[in-house]
Parts: C-alpha cells; sequence; structure tokens
C-alpha cells in the first residue's frame, strides 16, 4: 500500500517558517495615569529666539561634558570668555575680549572653582546648558534651580496624584 499525503507531516523549510509567530502585537495599557499637563492656549514666541539646551556632567575640574551648545554658538577654543554669576545661583557666560577665561584647547568649558562654589556645583552634578544666539550667550542651570523653576511655572503637574 502506497503512503498517502496524510501519512506524512509537511515539509518546511526555515525560509518558510517567518517570524510572525514570535511576535505579539502590542498590548495597550489603559488603566494608566499620567502626570496631568494642560499645555496653554498658545505659547508665545521667545524673547530669546531659538535656544539649544543640553544636558552636562561637571567633572572634578569644573569642565562640562557637552560641547554641543559651544560649537552652536561658534565658539572655538580658546576663545576668551566672561563667567558671571546672577541671583538664584545661576551661571552667565558671553563672548569677552579682556578676560583672562577661556575656552579650553579642546573646545571644553571649565567653570572656575569661584564660579563652582557660588552655583552650589560638586563633581558629578547634572547641569543644563542653555544656549542662545540671539544673545551669543550660554546659561549653566543647577538641578535644584532647574526644578524651582519647574514648580514655579507649574506647580500643579508635580502634585502627587490621589
Amino acid at each position: 500500500m502506497e503512503p498517502s499525503d496524510s501519512d506524512h507531516a509537511p515539509s518546511l523549510s526555515p525560509a518558510s517558517w517567518g517570524f510572525d509567530h514570535l511576535y505579539t502585537p502590542a498590548r495597550r495599557n489603559t488603566g494608566s495615569t499620567g502626570i496631568p499637563f494642560d499645555f496653554p492656549e498658545q505659547l508665545d514666541r521667545s524673547p530669546l529666539g531659538e535656544i539649544h539646551c543640553a544636558v552636562a556632567t561637571v567633572d572634578k575640574h569644573g569642565r562640562l561634558s557637552d560641547r554641543s551648545a559651544l560649537r552652536l554658538l561658534r565658539w572655538l577654543p580658546g576663545q576668551p570668555i566672561s563667567v558671571d554669576v546672577e541671583e538664584n545661583n545661576i551661571a552667565v557666560i558671553r563672548r569677552s575680549h579682556d578676560s583672562c577665561i577661556s575656552l579650553r584647547s579642546n573646545g571644553y568649558l571649565v567653570l572656575p572653582a569661584r564660579i563652582r562654589h557660588s552655583c552650589n556645583l560638586s563633581p558629578g552634578d547634572r547641569v543644563l546648558i542653555a544656549a542662545t544666539l540671539t544673545y551669543s550667550m550660554l546659561v549653566v542651570y543647577s538641578t535644584p534651580v532647574l526644578a524651582s523653576a519647574l514648580w514655579e511655572y507649574r506647580p500643579i503637574s508635580w502634585r502627587e496624584l490621589s
């Protein structure tokens, strides 16, 4: 008696297996809630113009780990800069012609010890760097300053949900 087609399992080559069986459709979690946030009706155009933001880490010598804002401003290694601390421990850096502080030869910004002390910055701290071409300046915000600003802007967003 001849074996029929039903006596043999179908022969599948690896090419015919496909990968559809490996993935399941993503499930939506419809029961979760996020932080409530209502955008303002319309955000006015910033008087700063376009800004570039980056997050950097401060090392033990005061070097900021990110150079992208400096490149945006087209500040070159050796560029003399002025560094001032404004109220609320915010460091403001501008181009200068008569300053003894300058960008390092590798293009990194190093905050002097007196500036780090005034801004309460320690090695390992993360800072927000905001640069604007409109004013050709860079501003360094510590995490506590940024947290305070975010709270002042929209405290309801940070309240615990009940």
